[in-house]
């Protein structure tokens, strides 16, 4: 029998894994509205551009979706496929854009906002753009501290401490973000944060088989 603790930390790991293309699933307009009338306002984009983009964020939620579907039995593996599409998307969208708005492009996505737990809660929460500037960099200090919390557990040898750890980050990021919400958007956002992880229990139990009785 495997500790709750220990269990609990594997689910977070297949989450954090497993969001990383969530979106895709069906990239519903109000997913590509949210993150066009964002970069919109950053990146002072002409409808033109605006329209171009956005059939690249459609393409890519496609995309995406397809490899989601195949259900794979190795989800690092589709991890790597995702974030190599959303890399070509980094790069179909730069070059629509002028340098000055490249330069400001590459800062949101080294930032975070093509993160998929970020722009779901752009469309969920209706977030204003201050709300959005705030949660981009809670997003970054979350991947940097999950970075550095790895390889803190990779020295150790230590599996239970690194899925520990990444626990602990993902719990310091709800804490961050739940400080920009208003009351009715931290009532969504906790129980998003309940969905996902009855989701991802299920995803990893189905996976796991009879490995927890």
């Amino acid at each position: 029998m495997i500790k709750n603790s220990l269990l609990l930390a594997l689910i977070f790991i297949v989450a954090f894994i497993w969001s990383c293309g969530k979106t895709g699933e069906s990239q519903p307009n109000n997913y590509i509205n949210s993150r066009m009338a964002y970069l919109k306002v950053k990146l002072n984009l002409d409808q033109g551009q605006v329209d171009k983009i956005k059939a690249i964020f459609a393409e890519e939620g496609e995309a995406i979706a397809k490899m989601r579907s195949s259900d794979s039995d190795d989800p690092r593996s589709a991890f790597r496929g995702i974030r190599e599409r959303q890399d070509k998307t980094t790069e179909q969208v730069q070059a629509i854009l002028t340098d000055t708005q490249k330069e400001t492009y590459t800062k949101l996505v080294d930032a975070g906002v093509n993160n998929n737990n970020f722009i779901e809660l752009q469309a969920k929460l209706d977030l204003t753009i201050a709300q959005s500037d705030s949660i981009i960099k809670v997003y970054g200090g979350m991947r940097r501290n999950m970075q550095a919390r790895r390889g803190e557990g990779g020295r150790s040898g230590d599996r239970e401490s690194r899925m520990m750890n990444m626990r602990a980050a993902r719990e310091e990021t709800d804490r961050a973000i739940l400080k920009f919400l208003n009351d009715d958007q931290k009532k969504l956002y906790e129980k998003l944060q309940e969905e996902r992880m009855e989701e991802m229990r299920r995803r990893f139990e189905g996976r796991q088989g009879g490995m927890w009785e």
